[in-house]
């Protein structure tokens, strides 16, 4: 009997133990999509950074100021 909830409160433990695990990847789960979000914003603000840049070098070429 002894060994029987020795056993039942191991598994107890564990189940409580993979329920924390669970908690904590959701968590690390959305926190990597927020960065990912976050970081999609980025690259698309870098490419307009960039565009405009080549923008303003042509129209310096063009204008004949370089």
């Amino acid at each position: 009997v002894e060994r029987i909830v020795r056993i039942d409160e191991n598994s107890r433990e564990t189940r409580a133990d993979v329920a924390d695990i669970k908690a904590e990847l959701r968590s690390v789960r959305n926190t990597v999509g927020e960065h990912e979000r976050r970081i999609i914003k980025l690259e698309e603000a870098d490419k307009t950074q960039w565009k405009r840049i080549d923008e303003i070098r042509e129209s310096i070429k063009i204008g004949g100021t370089e």
